[in-house]
């Protein structure tokens, strides 16, 4: 395993880390070296695209109420999640993130 990405926030690091078999695991790693897997994913282009990516749909999930356990966003309230790799989905737009969590 080898770190080929790392970008610290304040409160989590984005980690992404390439495995023998040529797959990518991209990890947020919090404050407390608590890490959480977001998505193992197969390209590097996909793993480091998703990872600078991430970090904004994250805040905007955080926004709406929502916080990240076990691969979803979950509602504060308990009425809605959705799963983490929404936010790693290259085609996904800020606007279609806003509405599904909104849905």
């Amino acid at each position: 395993m080898e770190t080929i990405y790392r970008k610290p926030f304040q409160d989590y690091t984005m980690v992404v880390h390439k495995h023998a078999e040529n797959s990518y695991q991209v990890l947020l790693l919090l404050a407390s070296n608590v890490g959480m897997e977001i998505e193992t994913v197969e390209t590097r282009h996909h793993a480091l695209k998703g990872a600078d990516k991430f970090p904004v749909f994250y805040e905007i999930a955080k926004s709406n109420g929502y916080h990240l356990t076990d691969h979803y966003f979950r509602h504060k309230d308990g009425s809605k999640e959705l799963h983490a790799s929404y936010a790693m989905d290259l085609d996904c737009t800020l606007e279609r993130f806003l509405g599904l969590l909104q849905q």
